[in-house]
């Protein structure tokens, strides 16, 4: 049972790195296409261009900072794991994360 909730961990764990980066990966696809579509149709100068691209890039490091960095740090006990299957089984309650501890 053990190997399994470590397993689980490590899947928890890629799991929310890849929801968090694809998000930030979606995201700055759709600006890149939005601001595109904008200095297409607008003919933006390049100072402009410049300023939105150190912005973009200040953003997508703001966003790392914020989403993957706490993911890649998330490190949950067995015993938080056990409890949150107990969660989601009931007739397990009680008794994973009590003989897990």
């Amino acid at each position: 049972m053990i190997r399994a909730l470590r397993q689980m961990r490590s899947r928890v764990r890629g799991l929310l790195l890849l929801r968090r980066i694809g998000l930030i990966v979606g995201v700055a696809l759709v600006g890149l296409l939005v601001w595109g579509l904008l200095d297409y149709a607008l003919r933006f100068p390049a100072p402009v261009r410049f300023v939105v691209l150190g912005a973009g890039i200040v953003g997508l490091g703001v966003a790392v900072a914020r989403w993957v960095v706490p993911a890649w740090r998330f490190r949950p006990t067995l015993v938080d794991i056990a409890l949150r299957v107990e969660r989601a089984q009931p007739s397990w309650r009680g008794a994973l994360a009590a003989a897990i501890d």
